[in-house]
């Protein structure tokens, strides 16, 4: 199992691809113009709890995207300090079984 992140699709997109068995998956989404320390904490970490929910790989992986970018966006449109990292608490409920990704 393999997962890279950070992906660049030509500047304004950032991508995850998944490797698993002989299949890949890619997705991306729009990049946040944002940099903040932890978030490769954050990503790891959801994907680890959704593959111990019995998540496929590219599933766990998508999900850990989407919530960081979330995570970002939300930190940013705020104006906090970068160096203090992203405010997730706000964004918990998302990572709640059934809740879109």
């Amino acid at each position: 199992k393999v997962v890279l992140t950070g992906l660049s699709g030509g500047g304004a997109t950032v991508g995850v691809l998944c490797c698993e068995e002989g299949r890949t998956a890619f997705f991306e989404h729009a990049r946040i113009r944002e940099y903040y320390p932890g978030t490769g904490d954050i990503f790891s970490s959801v994907l680890l709890g959704g593959l111990l929910w019995g998540d496929e790989l590219a599933d766990a992986a998508a999900r850990a995207a989407y919530f960081v970018r979330d995570c970002i966006d939300y930190t940013a449109s705020q104006g906090t300090d970068n160096m203090h990292g992203v405010q997730f608490e706000t964004q918990l409920m998302k990572l709640a079984r059934g809740a879109e990704a």
